[in-house]
């Protein structure tokens, strides 16, 4: 059995009694080329007969109003940090007008939805942890902050569509998600790190690496999510209990895989303008973990499965 197999069956065992609760409705994805979109199909596919991965070339309309879900989530929109700078209107474009077009759709329909947020909407903080009830604040005049103030903007019209309609909309603010279903040609930075290990190839990074992240795995990812479907909660922090700088976590992983990989820092000024906001803050996670949630696997489990996947060439259910 592959390991894409295994981990997708383990990860069925542990949410059986949540993918259960929902195997009738008619559930309905977008961003279903994307990460998280793919492994909520994957995860759900077998035991949910009613499932439809929306496609970005087809009319959101028409397929909402022909296939009638009673869940969506929405997970589509541009992710490519080069695209933030390069095409913010299309950016903005590709996260709000989308989400209106849904929000409308439940509103008429009462359907629920959970919509996937960013750990980027925080933008700038002063403090080590923030919760649901920290204040935003995204430097508007920035345009590489074209992705999370279209994020922001969409939370506003799913609390505003809950206030004023009662649509039951979830927001999911989630951390950095990596593992089962990343393509290979993905640029991100731990995907990057999964080759140098697999290649043998140092790690060139374009900044200093002092920036810290959450990361979460794919399918702790999708449970958390299955978990928010099904609980009272509006807005959920999901995110994993580990927060390592993006130098730590490589020299973390080049130890315990590849020890001949080193990390060369390169702090390329050129390239800072497509980079996120220094991320120095931990996404606090307790209020998902309240819902009976943990995350299964570590950063250094990620890498592990991942280097097994790819070195088999492991793309079974891709």
């Amino acid at each position: 059995m592959s390991i894409v197999d295994k981990e997708l069956d383990e990860y069925k065992l542990i949410y059986a009694e949540d993918i259960n609760r929902i195997k009738n409705e008619r559930i309905f994805i977008t961003g279903s080329s994307g990460l998280i979109g793919t492994a909520i199909y994957q995860l759900l596919r077998d035991d949910c007969s009613k499932i439809y991965n929306y496609h970005h070339t087809e009319s959101l309309e028409r397929m909402l109003n022909e296939f009638n879900p009673s869940i969506i989530f929405h997970c589509g929109a541009i992710t490519k940090s080069a695209d933030f700078v390069e095409r913010p209107v299309e950016v903005i474009d590709s996260i709000i007008n989308p989400t209106k077009i849904i929000l409308d759709y439940c509103k008429n329909s009462g359907c629920k939805l959970i919509y996937l947020s960013s750990l980027e909407v925080y933008g700038i903080v002063s403090r080590e942890t923030v919760t649901e009830k920290s204040e935003l604040y995204v430097n508007s005049n920035s345009v590489r902050n074209s992705y999370p103030t279209a994020k922001i903007f969409s939370e506003q019209l799913c609390t505003s569509y809950r206030e004023e309609f009662g649509v039951d909309v979830k927001v999911a603010r989630i951390a950095s998600t990596f593992g089962l279903f990343n393509k290979e040609d993905d640029g991100r930075i731990f995907n990057k790190i999964v080759s140098c290990l697999i290649s043998n190839n140092n790690l060139v990074l374009n900044s200093d690496g002092s920036s810290k992240k959450d990361v979460i795995y794919t399918l702790d990812c999708v449970g958390a999510l299955l978990k928010l479907l099904l609980s009272d909660i509006c807005v959920c922090n999901i995110s994993s209990d580990e927060f390592y700088s993006i130098r730590l976590i490589s020299e973390m992983a080049f130890r315990n895989f590849n020890g001949g990989c080193e990390v060369i820092v390169n702090d390329d000024a050129s390239v800072s303008r497509y980079l996120a906001n220094s991320l120095n803050f931990h996404m606090d996670n307790s209020l998902i973990k309240s819902l009976g949630w943990k995350p299964l696997r570590s950063i250094m489990d990620i890498f592990k499965i991942e280097i097994i996947r790819r070195c088999k060439n492991d793309n079974s259910k891709q």
